[in-house]
C-alpha cells in the first residue's frame, strides 16, 4: 500500500517535469498552455502542485543530472516565499515605462528598440545586482543586444537620463555574448582567488536571436570548460514573442526559444513579465543558483512587444489581432499599481513624467558623448591610435639568455615518459637554441614566449588542437605516454615568472574569438592570442572581426591588444586551408587599426610577439 506522502510525491514529480507546459506565461495569452496527459489529474495534491508549477512561472529543470541542483530548485519553488519590496518595484517600472514614454513623445521616428511590454526587465536586473552585492558581487559585467538598452543604460547603469537622450548608442545582437564572458573571465584572473564571486556576467537576450543565432550556442557551451569558466553566467531572455515581424512559430522549433539551453544540465526558468513579484523572485532563485553551484541559468521572462520592432514600422501590418489587443491593454506600471493597491501610483507616475520631461528640455544643452567610454585603470600604461616610432621596444634576447631558454624549453622531469617523436623535436629544438641548427617557427615561438613570461609577461593563446599545434609545431603541453600527466615546459622557466596558459578550444571560432577578445579588452597586460586552425577559419567568426577588433577603438575608443594567428600553408588542401585570405584584412586595415604582418622568417616572427 502506498503511503500518502508517496502519492504527494508522484503528482508532484509529474508537475514538476511538465508543468511549464500548462504555465500561465502570456500576458496577452496568445501563447496558450499546451495540456500533457500526465498533468490530467484531480484532488488536493494536484491542486497545490499546480499552483507552483502552473502559474505564472514555468521551471525546466528535471533535465539536470545532479539530483541535488533538482532538489534544491524544487525546494525553492514549493517552499516558503520572501517577500518582494513592492514600493521599489513599482518605482522602477513607472521610471522605465515614462522614460519610453518620453522617447516615443519627442524623438517620434527614431530607432530606439523600446523596452516597453517587458520592462519588467529593470526591476528584474536591479534584484541581481541587489542579491549580487550580498555575495561579494563588486562588478557586474553586462551585454545586451538593442532591446531596451537605452533603458538599461539610465535606471540600471544609473546614466543620468539628459545624457542619454542626447545620444543613442547601438547594440550588437548576439555577437556581444562570448565578448562579455571573455571580459569576465579576464576581470575574474586579474582578482584571483575570489574572482567568480567578485564578478557576475548578465546576458540580456532576445528570444530569435537566442534560438536562432549560433554564437549564443557557441558561448553556452563553454560554460564547463576550464578555458573559458566564469562560475556562471546568468542569461535573462527578453522574450516578446516575436522577431522583427516573424512570430514565434517561425522563429525556433522549439515549445520555447529558451529550450535550445536544455543542451546542457542548467534550469531555465519562464515567467510571465507581467507578475512582477514572479519576475523578482525567479531574479532571485537565478542568482542563488548560479552562486550556490557556480552554473549558468536562464530566465525566459516572457512579456510583449508594444511597437514595432525598431519604433519606425507598423506592426499592425503583419500582426494585426496581437497589435489590437496590444493597444488595449494598460502599460505594467498601471497593473502593477492597481494590483498592490499601491494608493499613490498615479501621482507618483505624474511626478516620473514631469522629471523625465525636464531631464529631456535639459538634454540639447548636453554635449553629445558616446556612452560608456571610460577605460579601467590599467589601461593607464597603453596607448591606442596610429603606431609611433617612439612605441619601438627592444626585442632581442641576448644569446646567453636565449641558451638558457632553451634549456629550460627542452627539459622535463627525469621521471617522464616522453613520446619518442616529441623527445627527437625537443634534441632539435636544443640544437636550435644552442646555434647547431636553424631555428624554426615553433622554436621561434616558444623561445619568444618564455623569453615574456619569464619578464613577467603573461600569455594565453586558444585555439583548435593549439596545444600540440595543427601543423605539428608547438607541442607546448607535454604528454607522458604511461599515465597522461602533463607537463608544461612554459610554465617551468624561472622563478616567480608569469604564467603561460595555452588552450585547445572547442570546434568555435566566433563564440572562441569573441571570448578572447572580450579577454585581451581586460587584461592589457597580458599577450593574449587566438589561433585559427588553419587562417581562412577566421571567416567563420567574422562578425566578431568585425563588430570588435578592427572597429572597437573607432567606435567606442576601447583599445584591445590581441593577436590573431592565421597559419596557412599550400599543401594540396584546396583553398579553404591554404590561404588566410590576407586581402580581406587589408581591407579592415584602412585606418591604421591593427597590423596585417606575414613574416617570412622565423626570426621575424619572434620579434612580432615580443613587440606585440
Amino acid at each position: 500500500m502506498e503511503a500518502p506522502n508517496g502519492e504527494r510525491e508522484r503528482v508532484f514529480d509529474a508537475f514538476r517535469h511538465w508543468g511549464y507546459l500548462e504555465a500561465d506565461l502570456d500576458p496577452l495569452g496568445f501563447l496558450q498552455p499546451v495540456p500533457h496527459p500526465d498533468l490530467q489529474l484531480e484532488g488536493e495534491h494536484a491542486q497545490e502542485a499546480r499552483q507552483v508549477y502552473c502559474g505564472t512561472i514555468g521551471a525546466e529543470f528535471m533535465h539536470i543530472v545532479d539530483p541535488a541542483c533538482r532538489r534544491w530548485i524544487q525546494d525553492k519553488l514549493e517552499g516558503p516565499q520572501e517577500p518582494v519590496d513592492q514600493e521599489r518595484a513599482l518605482d522602477l517600472l513607472t521610471r522605465a515605462e515614462f522614460f519610453e514614454l518620453v522617447l516615443q513623445q519627442r524623438y517620434l521616428g527614431s530607432k530606439r528598440f523600446s523596452l516597453e511590454g517587458v520592462t519588467a526587465l529593470i526591476p528584474l536586473v536591479d534584484e541581481i545586482l541587489d542579491g549580487a552585492g550580498r555575495h561579494g558581487a563588486v562588478e557586474l559585467v553586462m551585454g545586451m543586444s538593442h532591446r531596451g538598452r537605452l533603458n538599461a543604460i539610465a535606471h540600471i547603469a544609473r546614466r543620468p537620463p539628459e545624457e542619454v537622450f542626447a545620444g543613442f548608442e547601438d547594440g550588437h545582437l548576439e555577437a556581444v555574448d562570448p565578448v562579455t564572458v571573455g571580459r569576465t573571465r579576464a576581470k575574474q584572473d586579474r582578482a584571483g582567488e575570489g574572482g567568480n564571486e567578485k564578478f557576475l556576467p548578465l546576458l540580456v537576450h532576445g528570444d530569435g536571436a537566442f534560438a536562432g543565432q549560433g554564437v549564443f550556442a557557441e558561448t553556452l557551451n563553454l560554460a564547463d570548460i576550464p578555458a573559458y569558466s566564469v562560475g556562471g553566467t546568468l542569461h535573462v531572455i527578453v522574450n516578446n514573442l516575436i522577431g522583427f515581424t516573424t512570430v514565434a512559430q517561425e522563429l525556433h522549433s522549439s515549445r520555447f526559444a529558451a529550450q535550445l539551453a536544455r543542451r546542457q544540465s542548467i534550469p531555465i526558468f519562464h515567467v510571465n513579465a507581467e507578475d512582477v513579484d514572479a519576475v523578482i523572485r525567479v531574479a532571485r532563485i537565478a542568482l542563488e543558483f548560479r552562486y550556490k553551484f557556480r552554473s549558468d541559468v536562464v530566465v525566459d521572462m516572457v512579456g510583449y512587444r508594444r511597437h514595432g520592432h525598431s519604433e519606425v514600422d507598423d506592426p499592425t501590418i503583419p500582426q494585426p489581432l496581437l497589435y489590437k489587443a496590444i493597444k488595449e491593454h494598460p502599460p505594467l506600471w498601471e497593473i502593477y499599481g492597481e494590483d498592490t493597491g499601491i494608493a499613490d501610483a498615479q501621482s507618483r507616475a505624474g511626478a516620473v513624467k514631469a522629471e523625465l520631461e525636464a531631464a529631456q528640455k535639459r538634454a540639447s544643452s548636453v554635449r553629445k558623448k558616446p556612452l560608456m567610454r571610460s577605460l579601467p585603470g590599467y589601461w593607464d600604461n597603453f596607448t591606442g591610435g596610429r603606431y609611433k616610432k617612439e612605441y619601438d621596444a627592444q626585442t632581442a634576447i641576448p644569446a646567453d639568455e636565449l641558451a638558457q631558454l632553451t634549456r629550460r624549453l627542452t627539459a622535463y622531469p627525469s621521471d617522464f615518459n616522453i613520446h619518442p617523436k616529441v623527445k627527437k623535436l625537443l634534441e632539435q629544438r636544443a640544437e636550435m637554441g644552442s646555434g647547431k641548427r636553424p631555428v624554426d617557427y615553433g622554436m621561434a615561438e616558444a623561445l619568444a614566449f618564455a623569453g615574456l613570461v619569464k619578464s613577467g609577461v603573461p600569455v594565453r593563446l586558444s585555439g583548435q588542437d593549439s596545444r600540440r599545434g595543427t601543423f605539428n609545431q608547438r607541442h607546448s603541453v607535454l604528454l607522458d605516454i604511461e599515465n597522461e600527466q602533463e607537463y608544461v615546459p612554459l610554465e617551468h622557466i624561472s622563478e616567480g615568472q608569469a604564467h603561460c596558459r595555452i588552450y585547445n578550444s572547442t570546434l568555435s571560432e566566433a563564440g572562441v574569438l569573441g571570448f578572447e577578445y572580450g579577454y585581451s579588452r581586460d587584461y592589457p597586460e597580458t599577450l593574449v592570442l587566438w589561433e585559427a586552425q588553419f587562417g581562412d577559419f577566421a571567416n567563420v567568426a567574422q562578425a566578431i572581426i568585425d563588430q570588435f577588433i578592427v572597429a572597437g577603438e573607432a567606435k567606442w575608443s576601447l583599445l584591445s591588444g590581441l593577436v590573431m594567428l592565421l597559419p596557412h600553408g599550400y599543401e594540396g588542401q584546396g583553398p579553404e586551408h591554404s590561404s588566410a585570405r590576407i586581402e580581406r584584412f587589408l581591407q579592415l586595415a584602412a585606418q591604421d587599426n591593427f597590423q596585417v604582418c606575414q613574416p617570412s622568417s622565423a626570426a621575424q616572427y619572434f620579434h612580432l610577439l615580443r613587440r606585440q
